[in-house]
C-alpha cells in the first residue's frame, strides 16, 4: 500500500498555546517541492528532511502541512538511520496531484505548502514551527535548507561493482547547499585507507533547464537551495570502504560537511549479484526472479535482500546464497554449516552448509549483508501466500518506442454488487479492488521492485515516473540480439508470436480479490495504458468471461495473450 498516511487533523488553530513554539528536540533540516508535467500527467513531488532526538525507542514523528482545501493534515515520517551527532533522520514525502484524472484522483490537489514538524514521545510534543511562522515553501520552489545549514550531503551515492573489470563506480551523489555566492566550488574528499591518503573529485551544479519534463525541478531553488552532483568512477574492487567529506567554497569561510567529525561512509560491495537457490525453487535460476535486490542503510552498509515462499512441503526448507549462477554456477556460493533452521541468522562461509528454514509454510524475506557476510532471515506471514506465477503479453506497435503499462484490477461497480466491498468510498479503500503481485524480472528497477499492486491508478509511492505496471518489450526472434533477461528486453521463448507483444511476468496473489468461478479459476481484469496520448485501450468485449467489461480479463496462474484494441483473448496453461 502506499508509504505515506495522511491524518485528517480536525482542530479550531493550527496548534495549542500551551506548547513550545520551536524545541530543541527536532528541526527542519530541509524540504523541497516540485511540479512536473509531461503528455497530459502531472503532479507534485514534495519531500521533507527532520532531525530529532532519540527521545524514546517509540516515537512519531510527522510533518503538519495545509492541504489544498485549508485542513491541515499529518504526514507520517520514515525513520533513516542516525547521524554523526547521534541524532536521528526521519524522511517524509508526498506526491499530490495537478492533473484532474477520474483514474487517479478526482481533483487537483497540488498547492503551496505551509507547513511544521513535530514528535511526539513519552506523552510530550515537540515543534519546530520557524518561530511561530511555520514553514512556507512554493510548490515548484525547488529545494530549501534550513538557515544554520550551509552545506550537506543529500545523497551518499551508490556502489556497484564490476568484479571482472576489478573496477567499482559511485554514481548517484547529491549535496545540497545555500546559495551564497554567484562563483563556488564544491569539492568531495575521499579516502580507501582510513585516511592514510586522500583524493578529491569536484561536485557539478545540476542545470534541470534541459532535463526531462518529469524529472526536472527549479534549480537554484525558489529559497536558495542549490543542489549539486558527485560521482567517482574507477574505484579499486578489492577496497574495504569509501569514506569522504564535503568542501564548499564560496568566497567566506570555507563551509564543510564531514558528519560531525565522523565522515560519511559507502561499504564497497564484495559481489556484483547475489542469487537465492534453495528448495523453493528447485535449486534453479528461472527468469532472473531469485535475484536479489541491493542496498545500502544510512550507516553506508550494503546488503541484498528478497522474499521467498516456502511450501513446507519438504521436510527441510533450506536455501544457499549463489553469486554468479549463470555463468558459473556454484562457484561462489555461501552457506551456513552451523545452522540447524532454527536460528534463522549467523555468518555465511564460502561453499558453506545449506541454511535451513524450519519455520512451517509462509513467506519469508532473506537480508545478506555485503560486508560481513551476516545473513537473517525473517518469517513475514504464517501460511503459503496463494501465489501464482502468471504471465500477461499484449501486442502493441507503440509510437517512438514508447512504452506499454498495465493498469488492472476488479471492477468497482462488480465489488460494491457481489462482494461488498466499495473501492470508492475512500483513498484507501480503492486497494481493495487491486490485485497485489511482484514482478519476476528487472527487480533492480525502482519502477518494478516498488510495484506491488496490478491497480487503476498509476505509479505507487516510490515507483518513480511511471504511469502504471512497466511491460516489457519482446520478439519471438532468436537472433535479435538482445534478451529479456541479459538487456532487460527483446527475445524471450516464452513469446511465440512475433514482435511488439509486450509481457508482464509476476508473481500474482489472486486469492480474496480475484473473481472465481464455477470452475474454481481466478480472474481479473487489466487494460494497458500509454503515456505517449494513446491514453487508454480502448474498450473491447472478450467473450467466455465472469461477467461483462469493458475489459480484457485473464486468468491467474496462465498464460495470457491479448492484441490492444481487439476482442479475442488466448489463455492457456503456464507450462503446458
Amino acid at each position: 500500500m502506499k508509504n505515506f498516511l495522511l491524518i485528517l487533523a480536525f482542530l479550531t488553530g493550527l496548534f495549542s498555546t500551551s506548547m513550545a513554539w520551536a524545541d530543541a528536540e527536532v528541526n527542519l533540516v530541509s524540504a523541497m517541492s516540485r511540479v512536473y508535467s509531461y503528455r497530459g500527467l502531472g503532479g507534485q513531488e514534495a519531500r521533507f528532511v527532520i532531525k530529532v532526538d532519540n527521545l524514546a525507542p517509540n516515537k512519531t514523528v510527522n510533518l503538519y502541512y495545509q492541504a489544498h482545501d485549508g485542513q491541515w493534515r499529518d504526514l507520517l515520517a520514515n525513520y533513516l538511520g542516525v547521524a554523526g551527532d547521534g541524532r536521528e533522520v526521519w524522511q517524509a514525502s508526498m506526491t499530490l496531484c495537478t492533473v484532474v484524472d477520474s483514474w487517479r484522483c478526482d481533483e487537483i490537489t497540488a498547492t503551496d505548502l505551509n507547513f511544521a514538524v513535530r514528535v511526539e514521545a513519552n506523552d510530550q510534543i515537540f515543534w519546530d514551527n520557524n518561530q511561530q511562522q511555520n514553514f512556507h515553501l512554493g510548490m515548484n520552489d525547488g529545494y530549501m535548507l534550513a538557515p544554520n545549514y550551509q552545506v550537506l550531503i543529500n545523497d551518499k551515492g551508490e556502489i556497484r561493482c564490476d568484479t571482472q573489470m576489478d573496477r567499482c563506480d559511485l554514481s548517484g551523489g547529491r549535496i545540497l547547499l545555500q546559495n551564497l555566492a554567484p562563483l563556488k566550488t564544491v569539492t568531495l574528499v575521499y579516502s580507501l585507507d582510513d585516511w592514510q591518503t586522500t583524493a578529491q573529485v569536484s561536485a557539478e551544479f545540476i542545470d534541470t533547464t534541459g532535463s526531462h519534463p518529469l524529472s526536472r525541478f527549479t534549480n537554484p531553488g525558489v529559497q536558495g537551495g542549490e543542489l549539486w552532483r558527485f560521482s567517482i568512477l574507477g574505484l579499486p574492487a578489492n577496497a574495504d570502504d569509501l569514506k569522504y567529506f564535503v568542501k564548499y567554497d564560496f568566497g567566506g569561510p570555507v563551509a564543510v560537511d564531514n558528519n560531525y567529525a565522523q565522515n560519511y561512509r559507502l561499504g564497497i560491495p564484495d559481489f556484483p549479484a547475489v542469487y537465492l537457490r534453495g528448495t523453493h525453487n528447485d535449486w534453479n535460476v528461472e527468469s532472473g526472479y531469485q535475484s536479489m535486490q541491493k542496498f545500502t542503510n544510512y550507516a553506508g552498509d550494503s546488503y541484498w535482500q528478497n522474499t521467498i515462499e516456502f511450501s513446507g512441503h519438504s521436510p527441510s526448507e533450506r536455501f544457499k546464497f549463489d553469486i554468479d549462477p549463470v555463468d558459473n554456477p556454484w562457484l561462489w556460493n555461501y552457506g551456513d554449516s552451523d545452522n540447524d533452521g532454527r536460528n534463522w541468522q549467523g555468518i555465511a562461509e564460502p561453499d558453506g552448509g545449506d541454511i535451513k528454514i524450519l519455520g512451517g509454510p509462509g513467506y519469508y524475506r532473506v537480508s545478506f549483508y555485503d560486508d560481513s557476510h551476516a545473513y537473517q532471515v525473517e518469517k513475514l506471514s504464517f501460511g503459503p501466500f496463494p501465489a501464482a506465477r502468471t504471465l500477461v503479453f499484449i501486442q502493441a506497435e507503440n509510437p517512438d518506442d514508447e512504452p506499454t503499462f498495465l493498469r488492472g484490477g476488479i471492477d468497482w461497480g462488480y465489488s460494491q454488487t457481489v462482494r461488498g466491498v466499495d473501492c470508492g468510498a475512500s483513498e484507501a479503500a480503492k486497494w481493495d479492488c487491486a490485485i497485489p503481485m511482484r514482478h519476476r524480472l528487472g527487480r533492480d528497477d525502482p519502477a518494478r521492485s516498488n510495484d506491488w499492486y496490478l491497480d487503476w491508478h498509476g505509479a505507487e509511492d516510490q515507483q518513480g515516473e511511471v504511469i502504471g505496471s512497466p511491460m516489457i518489450w519482446t520478439t519471438n526472434d532468436a537472433d535479435f540480439g538482445k534478451t529479456i533477461i541479459d538487456d532487460g528486453y527483446g527475445y524471450t521463448p516464452l513469446n511465440l508470436w512475433g514482435d511488439n507483444y509486450w509481457l508482464l511476468d509476476a508473481e500474482v496473489y489472486c486469492n480474496g480479490v480475484a473473481v472465481v468461478d464455477e470452475l474454481g479459476q481466478h480472474w481479473f481484469e487489466l487494460k494497458s495504458y500509454n503515456g505517449d496520448g494513446l491514453g487508454w485501450e480502448g474498450d473491447i468485449q472478450q467473450a467466455n468471461t465472469p461477467y461483462v467489461s469493458n475489459n480484457h480479463f485473464a486468468q491467474c496462474g496462465k498464460t495470457n495473450v491479448f492484441k490492444r484494441n481487439q476482442n479475442g483473448a488466448l489463455i492457456y496453461q503456464l507450462y503446458p
